[in-house]
């Protein structure tokens, strides 16, 4: 499952997710994200991967790197990536060194260092715990 926030007041796109992070929660997310009204392209982005297996390997990235270099709608505000797990962390400085064209991510494991290159304080981060957040479930396929 990943929760997500759109707040143009504070120009600013949360999204956690829990448990795992698959190429097709990652499209869903983006794709329930863009839709939404608030949503802009020049805002920036914290992407909340703590905790989390990621689902995707090697072989997803081109297809997942593809599929944001072919929308319109992709962000091009800066993201942060906020991950605790080995996996995580080198999955997501994979995804950076391929996206580095279109988009500028900075990755951390720390909470604190994560708001501060946002520039937003503990309160914005909680916005992800208020009655506005959306979620979407992650879809399994039958064996």
């Amino acid at each position: 499952m990943v929760e997500f926030i759109v707040s143009a007041e504070k120009k600013l796109v949360i999204e956690r997710f829990h448990k795992v992070v698959s190429l097709d929660l990652l499209v869903s997310a983006s794709h329930a994200i863009w839709s939404h009204a608030a949503y802009d392209i020049y805002l920036k982005g914290l992407v909340d991967v703590r905790g989390c297996k990621i689902e995707i390997g090697l072989k997803d990235i081109p297809q997942l790197t593809s599929f944001f270099f072919k929308s319109a709608k992709t962000t091009k505000g800066f993201m942060v990536i906020l991950a605790d797990s080995h996996q995580s962390i080198a999955k997501s400085f994979i995804f950076k060194s391929k996206m580095s064209k279109l988009m500028n991510i900075y990755i951390t494991s720390s909470l604190e260092d994560a708001m501060r290159n946002l520039g937003i304080d503990e309160s914005t981060y909680d916005l992800i715990n208020s009655n506005q957040v959306q979620q979407i479930q992650a879809t399994t396929t039958a064996a």
